[in-house]
């Protein structure tokens, strides 16, 4: 597994690189990590949210990843690509060299660069985004363990990597402006994960299966993870995916729901829930459930309505939600929800009564006897 360490400020120091040189020249990349959490670690809603909880002494530990470089500046261009290795041992497996040469995962084919290029395969390996995104707590405790997650997952073993899903590249824009001229497609910088809808849509599927009316009624349903390389959902556990399934009557309004949480839930060492992100990071010392989505599964699901008017019931529906909270000033509060799929199955068309089963019957009894006919016929002629 991969830890974070901590590294101070002053380990840091060298020459003094900012950002902003890099908009000079890798303007498109620029705009890119500009939007992306990475550029928003210091002022992301969550993170300050925690860091307000904790004391200075222990806030040090959420700055070795949120500000590596102790600039104020996130996690920058300045950092990531100042990475000369990997370490096997200890937190932040990173080896960072405060240099004028900037690494990156392949050679340049630019001339005349104002500065110093090295290839470094690392940038290509999902153990590079497990520095930051496997994360022990004060106590130890593995918190969240997204690459842990996707190492012993499918997409581990066939090779596919974070950087494919979440750095994907775009042939259509060059990761260097004019004049420099650059045969390498831009590699993307927003690094679009949970807090992405469109990537979270695309995670997920939903099937909802044809309902048959009975006493009780019984609705089934698949959730697959077909896409995450890591565990639906991921990260620190104050988030989680919510099943709806609703019996809805003709005119759409409610008569009854049932629901499934899929979450991971921690505890301290009496066995405690923690639901206070700040207080997992200081207390948890133990996974107490976990029924998440792991990459490539189906969950199937059977929900049953006993009781349940039948004839009332003519639409079933089905959605499933990512919803994210538990933070420091709100507990248990949801404080975001995004729909990421929705099926409707309607009851009227399976609901055929004695008469319409036997009109049924006699339509297929008659298409299968023209068949035999057309075919005897066939067989005479020839």
């Amino acid at each position: 597994m991969i830890w974070i360490v901590l590294f101070s400020a002053l380990a840091l120091q060298g020459p003094k690189i900012e950002p902003q040189q890099c908009l000079r020249c890798h303007s498109e990349v620029w705009r890119d990590w500009k939007g992306s959490l990475h550029a928003q670690a210091l002022t992301d809603p969550i993170f300050v949210s925690v860091v307000k909880t904790l004391s200075e002494a222990q806030t040090s530990y959420c700055y070795s990843c949120h500000d590596p470089e102790g600039n104020k500046m996130g996690v920058s261009c300045t950092y990531c690509h100042r990475i000369t290795r990997l370490v096997t041992q200890g937190n932040l497996n990173l080896k960072f060299i405060p240099t004028d040469t900037l690494f990156g995962p392949w050679p340049p084919t630019v001339d005349s660069l104002p500065h110093l290029v090295a290839v470094r395969k690392h940038y290509s390996q999902g153990e590079f985004c497990g520095a930051c995104h496997d994360v022990k707590n004060l106590k130890g405790f593995l918190l969240f363990s997204t690459y842990s997650e996707w190492k012993e997952s499918p997409y581990a073993i066939e090779g596919i990597t974070c950087q494919k899903c979440h750095m994907p590249q775009d042939l259509l824009r060059s990761p260097v402006d004019k004049p420099y001229v650059s045969q390498l497609p831009l590699t993307a910088h927003g690094f679009q994960g949970g807090h992405s809808v469109e990537q979270l849509q695309r995670s997920i599927e939903l099937v909802l299966f044809p309902v048959q009316v009975a006493d009780p009624l019984e609705v089934r349903v698949d959730l697959t993870n077909k896409e995450a390389g890591h565990y639906l959902p991921t990260g620190v556990p104050n988030r989680w995916l919510r099943l709806q399934v609703d019996l809805l009557d003709e005119k759409g309004n409610l008569i009854a729901r049932g629901e499934r949480i899929y979450e991971r839930v921690v505890g301290d060492d009496q066995g405690n829930r923690l639901v206070d992100i700040g207080q997992m990071f200081l207390k948890a010392t133990q996974t107490l459930s976990d029924n998440r989505i792991p990459p490539r599964s189906t969950i199937h699901e059977n929900l049953k309505f006993a009781q349940i008017p039948e004839k009332k019931v003519k639409m079933v529906r089905a959605r499933v939600y990512y919803e994210m909270g538990n933070l420091p000033q709100i507990q248990e509060g949801v404080v975001a929800k995004v729909l990421l799929a929705s099926q409707v199955y309607s009851l009227e068309h399976t609901v055929l009564g004695p008469w319409g089963k036997l009109f049924v019957l006699v339509f297929l009894l008659i298409g299968l006897g023209l068949t035999l006919w057309f075919f005897i016929r066939k067989g005479g002629t020839t």
